[in-house]
């Protein structure tokens, strides 16, 4: 669950079912192993809902004996938490399974040895981030991972530096710092919602920090460590070699015992007191410590090793090559290219380890604050000037897209334990029980009936009855058809359509509140005029705005939200952005309830902006980025819109990089059969357009 390891007992029967219990901590995940791709490490984990601080979930780790006998790291573990007590970016310790624990487990071996131990649920690692294909925007496009927009990519980056920022100033070094061993957690709970596309997820991202797991092999550089390291992945060569020379002091110790102080310590040879804290302790005293001195380097240089694999996973580097030439994305593009690289020098630089108290490891500390301090405001600037539809705090997480091939039904997702009295039941007798049950409430309206038959007849007067002809035989009367029961697939339609019936009236009426606000917002010099800074109650409308255009994509909300980005109005909420502003209206153009003769106004305003960005400048001084987002918009109604032919040519022949020269004839050609008398189509032939084109020169003329 917690590492990239093989699972060896996966509690779920499908990605999908993991993928929703991930995101509800409510859900229990019973118990599974997690072995290590080199069979020396298994792992045991599972989760509850405990009463714990109002209600959490809780994660339950302990060691198997396989390979390094890695039980002792939950004792390590313990102290470090203690230690580490209410620092939010980590997870907290909840309680020690010892002989007065609540939690405690019933063989009394397994709470003599320490091997369990229990942590808040701190949400899905950053591995698993890197695994589930998402979808972001209006326009719900998929990405094969969270990370493979550049924004992301960067938060990440400044997630971490975060993270590891607040753990360093603790005087403590992760030392296993990797995408399994941090959680990038949602804002709140995860909203199961279904559409016409199937089942999927709406999850909101905390960025500010990720939330460190795993502290079992860290050092508090202020405190003996526990006990030996293992060979740790991806460490530095230092730090391998540091660890490397601990353990050859005590394999010559152990060698050095008598068998009697071998069998004291129930070992036959080093491998089983490695890990052993006694060991150590008793016939190894102060050597452990030479370990304190492994300092914060380390863990950049592993967090930088993991930017480099994501960065490499997402194709970053075309990314950065194919848009270095935009405005206010180079700290984007430096981040991208040189980040990774920076973070993983710092450990590659360690040649040894400054002396604890020395004047070096004091201007080391030092050092350390500088480079937090410089690369955070670094990422910080370039999040900032960066492009909003780069990264994103929402996304969408398909069951379509987890599992290509997954029936559309819904299905439980709750893996919980039963209750103990369910299995002692007698299940048959209770069966024929319930049926006997039912069949007696089926025939109950018949043998009323039988019995109101069968009562005493009245009483009447004594007489020969009249002759009556013959009576024909009876015949028995004929029952009703029975009704078809349902099939499944019709009671899922009917459900379906309920539910379709429910977010109808919901959508109906979330649009007609909106709608009502905005014609009073609108009227305001805020929007009118674009004048003062928005009050609360116009940034609620503006948030509000943006959640009807990402979950409905209706056209009137999409209009507003382009207005925003176009302006800048809702600064510093939605910050003015040109390329932006150009694919938003170029969204609106696509529309597929967008109608040119209904909005002549918001067309004659888009010409103005067009004018204004674009075509009244110099072609260096064009506005290219708005350009360049808008052409889709402008080449779709081009054949309706003259104003939209005139500037998609221009843009196409002059503006664009590389110029597309007949894409641009193209669009002058319609302009000038469909509307020659326009006012457009004067200004191409002043400009001698055609015959530019003709010739094969680009349409750069000065207007």
């Amino acid at each position: 669950m917690k590492d990239h390891a093989e699972d060896q007992a996966s509690p779920f029967s499908s990605r999908w079912e993991k993928t929703c219990a991930l995101f509800d901590p409510t859900i229990s995940i019973r118990e599974h192993a997690i072995v290590s791709p080199d069979g020396a490490k298994r792992v045991w984990f599972s989760r509850d809902w405990r009463n714990y601080d109002n209600g959490a979930a809780v994660w339950t780790k302990k060691y198997d004996k396989l390979g390094y006998d890695l039980r002792s790291f939950n004792t390590a573990e313990r102290d470090i938490l203690q230690s580490l007590k209410l620092l939010p970016n980590c997870y907290q310790l909840v309680e020690n399974y010892d002989k007065t624990s609540k939690l405690a487990p019933l063989d009394p071996k397994a709470q003599r040895s320490g091997s369990y131990i229990a942590m808040t649920d701190m949400g899905p690692t950053a591995y698993d981030w890197l695994e589930w294909p998402v979808r972001v925007g209006v326009e719900r496009r998929r990405l094969d991972n969270l990370f493979a927009l550049p924004g992301n990519f960067i938060r990440l980056a400044l997630a971490g530096l975060r993270s590891l920022s607040d753990i360093h100033d603790k005087n403590f070094v992760h030392l296993d710092y990797r995408l399994p061993n941090v959680c990038l957690a949602p804002r709140g709970r995860s909203i199961p919602c279904k559409d016409r596309e199937g089942d999927y997820l709406k999850i909101q991202l905390d960025w500010h920090t990720l939330k460190a797991i795993d502290f079992g092999f860290s050092i508090a550089r202020g405190k003996t460590p526990y006990t030996l390291l293992p060979p740790l992945e991806d460490a530095t060569s230092a730090a391998r070699a540091l660890i490397k020379q601990v353990e050859e002091i005590g394999r010559d110790r152990f060698n050095s015992l008598m068998p009697t102080e071998r069998n004291a310590l129930k070992a036959r040879d080093f491998s089983d007191v490695q890990h052993n804290h006694t060991f150590w302790t008793s016939h190894c005293p102060g050597t452990l410590d030479r370990l304190r001195a492994i300092d914060w380097r380390e863990d950049c240089y592993q967090f930088g090793k993991q930017l480099q694999m994501v960065r490499e996973n997402a194709r970053l580097l075309e990314f950065a090559d194919q848009y270095r030439n935009l405005p206010n994305v180079g700290g984007v593009i430096s981040a991208i290219e040189e980040l990774p690289e920076k973070l993983i020098a710092l450990g590659q630089r360690v040649v040894a380890y400054p002396a604890l108290g020395s004047p070096e490891a004091a201007e080391l500390e030092q050092q350390r604050k500088d480079t937090y301090r410089l690369r955070i405001r670094e990422l910080e600037i370039a999040i900032r000037d960066m492009p909003p539809d780069w990264s994103t705090d929402e996304v969408l997480i398909f069951r379509s897209d987890i599992e290509p091939h997954a029936r559309a039904e819904p299905r439980h997702t709750a893996v919980r334990p039963s209750e103990p009295w369910l299995g002692k039941l007698p299940w048959k007798k209770v069966a024929i029980a319930v049926a006997g049950s039912a069949a007696l409430f089926a025939v109950l309206p018949s043998l009323q009936a039988w019995t109101k038959s069968m009562s005493t007849p009245p009483l009447v007067a004594e007489a020969d009855p009249p002759a009556q002809p013959p009576a024909e035989p009876s015949r028995p009367a004929a029952r009703p058809p029975a009704q078809p029961q349902p099939t499944q697939e019709e009671l899922a339609a009917r459900r379906a359509a309920e539910e379709a019936a429910n977010a109808a009236q919901i959508k109906a009426a979330a649009l007609a509140a909106w709608r009502k606000e905005a014609a009073e917002i609108e009227q305001t010099p805020w929007w009118r005029n674009n004048t003062g800074k928005p009050t609360a109650a116009q940034l609620a409308w503006v948030r509000e705005t943006q959640r009807l255009a990402s979950e409905y994509a209706e056209l009137a909300p999409l209009i507003d939200l382009a207005g925003l980005h176009c302006s800048g109005r809702a600064a510093p909420l939605i910050a003015r952005s040109s390329a932006e502003c150009g694919r938003r209206l170029s969204a609106v153009l696509q529309h597929a309830d967008f109608d040119p003769d209904k909005q002549q106004d918001l067309l004659k305003r888009i010409v103005v902006i067009l004018e204004a960005r674009v075509y009244n400048h110099q072609p260096a001084q064009a506005d290219t980025a708005f350009a360049t987002a808008i052409l889709s918009g402008l080449t779709a109604l081009g054949g309706q819109v003259a104003p939209f032919a005139f500037h998609a040519s221009y843009i196409q022949g002059c503006v664009q990089q590389p110029m597309q020269l007949a894409a641009a004839g193209k669009q002058l050609e319609t302009l000038l059969e469909r509307w020659p008398k326009s006012g457009t189509a004067r200004e191409a032939r002043r400009l001698e357009w055609p015959e530019r084109l003709q010739r094969g020169d680009n349409l750069c003329v000065n207007p």
